[in-house]
């Protein structure tokens, strides 16, 4: 019987194994001109140290590390990443000690259980750089010019983009002296918060950047124009003692409502948090994100609080945004995108109650579904629930 290599993997042969051996040298040449030392970290590691630095409800750790239980019992992992391994390393040799600062890279290969695709592979190799003991934008200028270097070395033609950063005008002005390029194009998301901002109109000046940014990606991935005001105005009765500055964060949230619903059902929860930690929105800080990402997460169905959010905000205010996440569930559940539902009933809080009132004509859409969602929000609210035709 024919064995051939298992699904995802592959051979690399001597062909081809002469180019990774150039690729791997010029990398290392790169990376010694500007002070890294190479670290060879264990393709296996303890499964915990994963969980904890990429964060239990990933696909990554829940779907896509190839974990097995060792003769002791122990869980074990081929590692999906290189960084948690260097960081590991770094802590338990106590490599701070010996040099405040760590410039060290790693070269070798990883596994994730993915779908496999052309030029994807479940088990693939990377190249990577750490620079430990310093947090300063010059950490990442000096990271981006290595790169490039290493880039020319290999005769390739790349652009290199910056995204906001606390300091982007001290990484920009590094990298421009450096790089002397031809062009420098800045983002327009930048004419806000620029010089230009004053000669835009008045009506254009009032508007919040992340609710219209918010409104956009809502109805370019949505399916219900104009739903998320309507869900926000729903919803705001049973957090009205929230300032603004949270009110803000529910009415994006709202508005993002319905970007979760190409994914897989299965994938829903994390496509939205991904949205929200990740996509390009102006007037938000991390806190704000996080807060954003939970109630996208538990609005899609994802259960509990992410472990990110809480390393980001902590357990309570994570817990207000899965309330928000809640009432967005019931109400998106009650309506089914359409408006009429919404304008006709309300939610209110009375006595220890989270009332919803609906039309008589409606009381058919309170179904299994709608009620059960009803009292994971009253639930979470620490509230009784109650129903009432008007």
């Amino acid at each position: 019987m024919k064995i051939s290599a298992v699904r995802g993997f592959r051979d690399i042969l001597p062909e081809e194994s002469l180019l990774w051996q150039a690729l791997e040298s010029h990398a290392r040449t790169s990376f010694a001109a500007y002070g890294f030392s190479e670290i060879i970290v264990p393709i296996i590691e303890k499964t915990e140290l994963f969980a904890r630095a990429i964060g239990e409800t990933t696909d990554i750790v829940e779907k896509e590390m190839y974990t097995f239980i060792d003769r002791d019992e122990s869980s074990l992992t081929l590692r999906p990443e290189g960084t948690a391994s260097v960081i590991r390393a770094y802590i338990e040799h106590n490599l701070h000690h010996k040099e405040p600062v760590s410039k060290l890279f790693y070269i070798g290969p990883m596994f994730r259980r993915e779908r496999p695709q052309k030029g994807r592979y479940r088990q693939f190799h990377q190249i990577g750089a750490e620079i430990l003991g310093r947090d300063d934008a010059f950490i990442d200028a000096e990271l981006l010019l290595m790169l490039n270097d290493l880039f020319k070395s290999l005769q390739l033609e790349v652009s290199v983009d910056v995204n906001s950063l606390g300091d982007a005008a001290m990484l920009l002005a590094a990298l421009s002296r450096r790089l002397n390029p031809s062009a420098l194009i800045v983002s327009a998301y930048g004419l806000r918060e620029g010089l230009l901002h004053s000669s835009l109109p008045e009506a254009v000046q009032a508007l919040d950047p992340l609710i219209e940014a918010a409104r956009d990606e809502g109805s370019r991935q949505g399916r219900f124009l104009e739903h998320g005001d309507l869900l926000d105005r729903w919803i705001a009765p049973l957090f009205t003692e929230e300032p603004r500055q949270l009110a803000r964060l529910r009415h994006a949230a709202c508005l993002l409502a319905d970007v979760g619903w190409r994914a897989h059902p299965e994938f829903r929860a994390e496509r939205g948090l991904d949205v929200a930690l990740h996509g390009n929105w102006v007037a938000i800080d991390a806190a704000g994100r996080a807060m954003l990402g939970q109630a996208l997460f538990t609005h899609f169905g994802g259960e509990g609080v992410c472990p990110i959010v809480n390393q980001l905000i902590g357990y309570d205010l994570a817990a207000r945004a899965m309330r928000w996440g809640y009432a967005m569930r019931l109400g998106q559940r009650l309506s089914g995108g359409v408006p009429e539902p919404l304008e006709s009933s309300s939610l209110s809080l009375a006595d220890g109650v989270l009332l919803l009132t609906l039309r008589g004509e409606d009381s058919a859409l309170y179904g299994e579904a709608v009620e059960r969602r009803h009292k994971l929000l009253a639930e979470s609210l620490q509230l009784k629930i109650a129903v009432r035709t008007a």
